[in-house]
């Protein structure tokens, strides 16, 4: 039959009446439509990495199970938290097991706790600090923790065993000191101990100065509160001031400072502020119009007293300065929003404000610069989550987290777009995290192995701060506020552009291909099948060489030879594919020749050119309608194929490339199904479409099939 505009119209309702026919035009229908929307459904580069916040993850270095509960979900470490020591190594925890509650040390190599010692109820702080002796040059680890009525403290011992590879940790000089009807209880001790003046203990805290060093309390006694002071050596009382009005924090200035009479112990009580010297001397006592939040005292303002160090805070949208000396209280920042974190770097100097200040709100994360004594925002950053703490780590980079979604974000430079360097989400409420020292893993220094331990649950997780690329699930909204509907893969490539961008270069390499190759098919199986003798012989022989050579090596040679590009890739597609369609046609081509209507044009001297144009190709129209829809799925097919051995470009995005990660992760379809079954289920309903519309064209060709009545 001949394959003619004449009659085109009645072949095409025989075709549309094929149900096969039918569903593969509208299947290749849909292709071809978002093949032409792909510019507007996508923008860009497609293998253009998204922000590393969105697709990278902290490496987790241990999540593991206690075996006790974990109390108030306070735990502490050594203050040298990236310091060497053995103790730097150890996680301290109170906890609650067989109904008591003790204090136990985590190794955050195997997440193996070790019992420390016993505490009578409730851990309300627990603290591991460092006392420096001046008269051995050794600093002494110490841990020190309180309950409702009573404070425990003692030197922590760590051994370690280089022949198995293990250490111990226990407890030295446990003291006690607790007050009951005004009698003195001892626990096991070397020390002497002294009753608490004002025993119910609110809170703690530590001065490591030298030569003396201190414990701090605030402490309720029949309605009435009190700050107190211990000496570290041995819990012996110093002395106690009574406090009007109930306190909530309490905060120490000047941990270095070699003048302990420049030193203050500042004390928050709702919308007041105290400030005490070292022994005992009221310095002042402020009261501000508005609610004090916790204190931010910047590091460096412990190493060197001036009259300019402020303390930070905020209340509501605004952001406070207060005078460490005089206690003067000046607003420095309005936020739009109401403040729910606020976090600073480390000062320029220790006598000048700190280079970055972090302000969090429900929506926003600003980055603020200080200008003249006032706070400017220098960068606007969007979060998809609520931050409700920020912990400064180092250089101008902090950690932001949320402890009721369990999200936490590295934040490494506060300046750019997009500042994060990784993003963990645990999905349930966190402790804050805790930064401290992890030399276990290994390849890790020693005295440089910055991690972060949080709380989840019963269970203790350990990040590294290092960055890895993960597979991300399909989302509306990164952290960097883009839409991922498909996911990422490991490399930070968005799934759903490539994809999309996928479908113009499958049906570009598809049609190109599959007509080139029909083309070059037809050419020659006229040639063969029309002539005879040498010229005949001649492209026959070439046509079984390449058929049979093996497809695949002939692909990577030629591939070496022209370069691995969309066009050559086309190319060496079309050269490999002629042979077998052309020994379709020959037949069909010897077939026709040997027909009446073919000699007798052949009689009439009809040009070879017009016999070949008018008489055979015009009945072989069907058929190459049939091969050249066959070529076009079979040309993406083994396209694909290529790709998913990774032997043609992977820099094309096609489907076949999305699929390449199948060598190397078996079950991946199963872990990132987003991946995977996009591609897969294109590629298949490409290949059918075009198996359906030849089943369609087969039964406009034969009448016999059922497709015409």
């Amino acid at each position: 039959m001949k394959f003619t505009a004449k009659n085109l119209h009645k072949q095409w309702k025989v075709f549309y009446r094929s149900r096969y026919g039918k569903v593969g035009f509208y299947i290749l229908m849909v292709f071809i439509v978002i093949s032409l929307l792909a510019p507007v459904l996508v923008h860009g580069n497609p293998f253009a990495a998204i922000p590393t916040e969105d697709y990278f993850s902290p490496i987790q270095e241990m999540n593991h199970p206690l075996n006790f509960t974990a109390v108030n979900s306070s735990y502490a470490i050594t203050s040298s938290e990236y310091g060497t020591s053995a103790v730097s190594y150890y996680l301290f925890m109170p906890g609650l097991a067989n109904g008591t509650y003790s204090i136990y040390a985590i190794s955050p190599k195997n997440a193996s706790s070790t019992y420390l010692f016993h505490i009578d109820g409730i851990p309300e702080n627990l603290y591991a600090f460092s006392v420096f002796n001046s008269t051995t040059g050794i600093s002494q680890e110490n841990l020190m923790v309180s309950t409702n009525n009573t404070i425990y403290m003692g030197n922590v011992v760590c051994s370690y065993n280089s022949l198995t590879d293990s250490s111990s940790v226990h407890m030295s000089n446990m003291i006690k000191t607790r007050s009951t009807n005004g009698e003195i209880l001892s626990d096991y001790t070397s020390s002497k101990t002294y009753a608490l003046s004002d025993p119910s203990i609110i809170s703690s805290q530590f001065l490591t100065s030298s030569p003396l060093s201190y414990v701090y309390t605030l402490s309720e006694n029949n309605s009435k509160y009190y700050v107190n002071t211990f000496y570290t050596s041995n819990l012996t009382h110093y002395w106690s001031r009574e406090i009007s009005v109930k306190p909530t924090n309490l905060y120490f200035y000047g941990q270095e400072f070699e003048n302990p009479s420049e030193t203050r112990i500042i004390i928050t009580a709702g919308d007041n502020i105290y400030s005490y010297n070292y022994n005992g001397t009221l310095e002042y006592n402020e009261k501000y119009n508005f609610t004090l939040s916790n204190l931010i005292i910047p590091s460096d303002y412990q190493i060197y007293p001036s009259h300019k160090n402020d303390a930070f805070t905020f209340a509501g949208k605004d952001v406070y300065s207060i005078n460490i000396e005089t206690g003067e209280n000046k607003v420095i920042y309005s936020s739009p929003q109401m403040i729910s974190a606020l976090g600073t770097s480390a000062a320029t100097t220790p006598t000048e404000p700190p280079s970055i200040f972090m302000v969090s709100t429900a929506t926003n994360v600003y980055s603020l610069g200080m200008n003249n004594g006032n706070l400017s925002v220098a960068n606007t950053i969007k979060v998809p989550f609520g931050v409700n703490n920020i912990k400064y780590y180092t250089s101008g980079t902090f950690l932001l987290s949320n402890t009721t979604s369990g999200d936490i974000i590295y934040l490494i430079n506060p300046s750019i777009q997009y500042p994060f360097s990784w993003h963990a989400s645990l999905n349930r409420k966190i402790t804050a995290p805790v930064l401290f020292n992890n030399p276990y893993p290994e390849n890790k220094s020693l005295d440089n192995a910055p991690a972060i331990a949080v709380l989840s649950g019963k269970n203790l997780i350990v990040y590294s701060f290092e960055g890895q690329a993960a597979v991300l699930p399909p989302t509306s909204k990164t952290l960097s506020g883009i839409s991922l509907p498909l996911g990422a893969n490991n490399a930070g490539n968005n799934v759903w552009t490539i994809f999309i961008d996928s479908f113009p270069t499958d049906l570009e390499v598809g049609f190109a291909a599959g007509i080139i190759t029909i083309i070059i098919s037809v050419v020659v199986s006229m040639v063969i099948g029309y002539y005879s003798g040498i010229l005949s012989s001649f492209w026959e022989t070439v046509s079984l060489a390449i058929f049979l050579i093996p497809g695949l090596p002939l692909f990577i040679v030629l591939a070496t030879i022209l370069g691995p590009t969309l066009i050559n890739l086309i190319l060496i597609f079309s050269l490999l594919g002629w042979p077998f369609v052309t020994f379709s046609l020959i037949g069909v081509v010897r077939s026709i020749k040997s027909r009446v209507f073919v000699e007798s044009a052949i009689v009439s001297n009809l040009s070879t050119t017009k016999i070949l144009r008018r008489h055979i190709l015009p009945n072989m129209g069907t058929l190459l309608v049939y091969l050249t829809s066959i070529n076009i799925g079979g040309a993406v097919a083994a396209v694909s194929t290529y790709e998913i051995l990774g032997l043609a470009p992977l820099t094309i995005p096609t489907w076949g490339g999305m699929l390449n990660g199948f060598l190397g992760d078996y079950y991946g379809i199963s872990k990132y199904p987003w991946i995977y079954v996009p591609a897969l289920l294109a590629l298949t309903l490409f290949i059918l479409a075009f198996i359906f519309i030849s089943r369609g064209i087969d039964e406009v060709a034969n009448p016999r099939l059922g497709g015409r009545k």
